[in-house]
């Protein structure tokens, strides 16, 4: 049980500015048939000290970042139908059906402190290669069939920390999506931000599109 794996991971309770994070629920993370990882860079946040997994669990207010995030988790559940912008309700996002669709994910944040709505980058930096060990550690517990890296930067400091057991080749799907895959059934993809400045439903069918192709569902002209 991943619960008993995550007592070897240390440090969450040292830190005074520690944020945790990792999987939300682990019942409905281990019964997804694709179980997904995002790779984020902060908490937008001006405390720390507290837990990415319960505040999303319980609390989950904040509708910025995670109501694209929930667009993406709905989509991917049903990966073998094509959704339909307003018919299935993606236009409109609230906190109930957040919580519910989130309670599957896994979300690491590479800085384990908190920041703000601008990322330093330096800070990251220094910060994520810091808890290299730990971030290695936290990666290989979860085994997500799906990693999806948040934005450039994320997406490059993540390859660089990570002890992958192959090199890395990557591709590019039909409409430009980059990605690479660690296994028959696990794959990364590097896209951009949830909160990126783009239309939701770009950003949705843009990264839908990716996965559905990517696992064989949709098949480009």
């Amino acid at each position: 049980m991943l619960t008993k794996k995550r007592a070897y991971l240390k440090g969450e309770k040292k830190r005074t500015q520690f944020v945790s994070d990792g999987v939300v629920d682990e019942t409905a993370y281990l019964k997804s048939k694709i179980k997904i990882l995002f790779i984020l860079k902060e908490v937008n946040s001006e405390e720390g000290g507290w837990n990415l997994k319960k505040y999303l669990k319980e609390k989950n207010d904040r509708s910025q970042t995670w109501n694209n995030i929930t667009r993406w988790v709905i989509g991917t559940r049903k990966i073998q139908d094509s959704s339909h912008w307003e018919k299935d309700g993606l236009d409109t996002i609230d906190t109930a059906r957040r919580k519910e669709s989130l309670l599957s994910i896994c979300a690491m944040n590479l800085k384990k402190s908190p920041g703000g709505h601008t990322t330093n980058e330096r800070y990251l930096i220094t910060a994520a290669k810091n808890d290299r060990e730990y971030i290695n550690k936290q990666y290989s517990i979860y085994q997500p069939d799906l990693t999806i890296c948040c934005k450039t930067i994320v997406n490059n400091l993540f390859h660089e920390l990570i002890n992958f057991d192959k090199p890395i080749k990557w591709e590019t799907t039909s409409r430009g999506v980059d990605y690479h895959k660690l296994s028959e059934k696990k794959h990364v993809i590097s896209y951009t931000h949830p909160e990126a400045r783009v239309q939701d439903n770009l950003l949705y069918y843009g990264l839908l599109d990716a996965i559905r192709e990517i696992h064989g569902v949709f098949t480009p002209r």
